[in-house]
């Protein structure tokens, strides 16, 4: 059962992979309602717009649907990301990965191509290491890659989040991919359900003090589950 876990999530690294590096080849937790409406652009930043029939389908799609907004917003930064700075190209998907994050499950297959085809052309023509305004047809929506990727694994659920979690704040996004303490964290307090939003804040710091508990050494096995399993029963039931 463990390999085949781990087969899973190595294929669906690699689906990620292969999509990111389709959209980059050549151009080298809200509540989610019937209808999204993304913030307008800032005065004067740079702006990418995607137009043509593709760029209206998938526009309108993230217009309603936020999941969908999720992923596109997602494999854009991935993507432009991989072009800027290659180097810690994988850093995304990996700790997506990590945190267990849906990506790619709202994009079905008949927008796939076309998605593919948006992204490679927004990677093309957004600006490395700036914030710029997407236009995706219908749908407008202002960037920060830096502090998407900075504030991420919960910017995915929120990429307008203007402020880095302090639980985040503390190591870069590389050194929280490759940690496998971030791993023990996410599964036991994962971000894949709408809760109150004030256990927010009380989630982010129990995953804190798992991920210290985990990395201190001399503590087996055992006795980390169980210190684990009491800090998330010590939780306020809603937040658990």
């Amino acid at each position: 059962m463990a390999f085949r876990g781990v087969m899973k999530t190595v294929a669906w690294l690699c689906a990620v992979g292969v999509f990111v590096a389709l959209a980059v080849g050549v151009a080298h937790r809200r509540s989610h309602g019937d209808q999204v409406t993304p913030p307008s652009p800032s005065i004067g930043s740079a702006a990418v717009v995607l137009a043509g029939a593709e760029a209206q389908t998938v526009g309108r799609r993230m217009q309603v649907d936020g999941d969908v907004a999720d992923d596109v917003i997602f494999l854009i930064v991935a993507a432009l990301q991989a072009r800027c700075a290659s180097s810690q190209a994988h850093d995304l998907p990996r700790m997506a990965v990590v945190a267990g994050l849906p990506v790619l499950k709202a994009i079905g297959d008949t927008t796939r191509k076309a998605t593919a085809d948006l992204v490679r052309e927004a990677v093309r023509n957004a600006p490395c290491g700036a914030p710029f305004a997407l236009h995706v047809g219908p749908y407008v929506r202002e960037l920060d890659p830096a502090r998407y990727m900075a504030a991420f694994p919960d910017s995915y659920f929120d990429p307008d989040m203007d402020v880095v979690p302090d639980e985040l704040a503390k190591a870069s996004l590389h050194a929280r991919a490759v940690d496998e303490c971030s791993r023990v964290a996410y599964a036991a307090l994962p971000l894949d359900a709408l809760r109150e939003w004030q256990c927010s804040g009380v989630r982010a710091e129990a995953r804190s003090r798992i991920r210290a508990l985990c990395s201190t050494e001399g503590i087996e096995a055992a006795h980390a589950a169980v210190a684990i399993r009491a800090m998330v029963d010590g939780l306020p039931a809603t937040c658990q």
